[in-house]
């Protein structure tokens, strides 16, 4: 039941837009290279697309390393790889992905090109939409090869998601070998944004004393798993950061009757709707290996407000 979280991470997606890029030559004194152009200036929300940067470099490059920083919403993610080689990287929860071209080594002394090409998923949290990417190569002898800043922001943004709830449906996906089922959760709509909390009420026919619980979510092809002790609470982090989720723990020893199970999270409002609509298993095992429940929900949103 823990993976009630995902689905109330919505509000503040974007659809379609541009982004303005600027950037700026971050390179020391004692670089080998400099870029001296970015095109194009301005790329569309959505879709495929690449950003090319141009320059000169002085010694030639046979080999080496890149690394890439991007911040977003006070959130960094770090990217690395060999500077001639192409690599893609996955952007976590769906949202699209990006590949370094690789240097085409050996590279003579003279011009310098390098590409980046990108697939973008057709909504982005606009939160998200303001990112500064830094990246940076040396070479095979470890020198500075370039260093290039970059900064996006969105030119006119459409379709951002406001404020709503989210309806609440579930099933007890119990075996029946299963010593605890679930008969109630509660509450049945929980409002998107902020904190919040949902509880699973029931009953178990066996003393628990240990185990462990695992989660699984899926939303928008996106599935996360998180695992913990049954009897301990436990405080995940959402990618991008976008919130926590916390797993209460049971309140072992756990006597053969009631069964209670609360899970918490903090929020942040900027997923695009898309991800409001969660399926969460979760499901805990006791300390001889036997299951003591499983708890199927999904989350979908009752009523989103759209405004542009």
């Amino acid at each position: 039941m823990a993976r009630l979280f995902i689905s109330s991470f919505v509000s503040g997606a974007v659809a379609a837009g541009d982004l303005a890029i600027t950037w700026n030559d971050c390179g020391s004194a004692t670089s080998h290279g400099h870029i001296t152009d970015v095109h194009p200036t301005v790329i569309s929300i959505g879709g495929d697309g690449s950003m090319t940067g141009t320059g000169t470099v002085d010694k030639e490059i046979t080999g080496g390393s890149f690394s890439i920083v991007a911040g977003a919403y006070g959130v960094t993610q770090k990217y690395s790889g060999l500077a001639c080689e192409a690599k893609t990287f996955k952007i976590p929860l769906g949202l699209g992905t990006v590949t370094w071209g690789g240097l085409d080594c050996p590279v003579a002394p003279g011009n310098l090109t390098q590409t980046v090409t990108f697939t973008t998923a057709a909504i982005i949290p606009s939160s998200l939409a303001r990112v500064d990417i830094s990246s940076s190569a040396v070479d095979q002898d470890g020198e500075e090869v370039n260093c290039l800043h970059t900064h996006l922001d969105p030119t006119s943004l459409e379709d951002t998601v406001t404020a709503g709830d989210l309806a609440i449906t579930w099933n007890d996906c119990g075996s029946a070998t299963s010593h605890g089922h679930i008969t109630e959760v509660h509450p049945t709509v929980i409002s998107i944004g902020g904190d919040g909390s949902m509880t699973g009420t029931g009953t178990i026919d066996k003393e628990i004393t240990g185990g462990s619980f695992s989660i699984v979510a899926g939303a928008y092809g996106v599935t996360q798993k998180y695992t913990g002790l049954a009897c301990e609470a436990k405080t995940f982090k959402i990618p991008l950061g976008l919130g926590t989720v916390t797993w209460g723990g049971l309140a072992c020893p756990v006597a053969p009757g009631n069964l209670t199970q609360t899970v918490t999270f903090t929020t942040a409002a900027i997923i695009p709707s898309s991800l409001a609509r969660v399926d969460i298993s979760s499901t805990a095992v006791d300390q001889d290996g036997e299951e003591v429940n499983c708890l199927h929900t999904h989350l979908d949103p009752s009523a989103i407000s759209i405004s542009v």
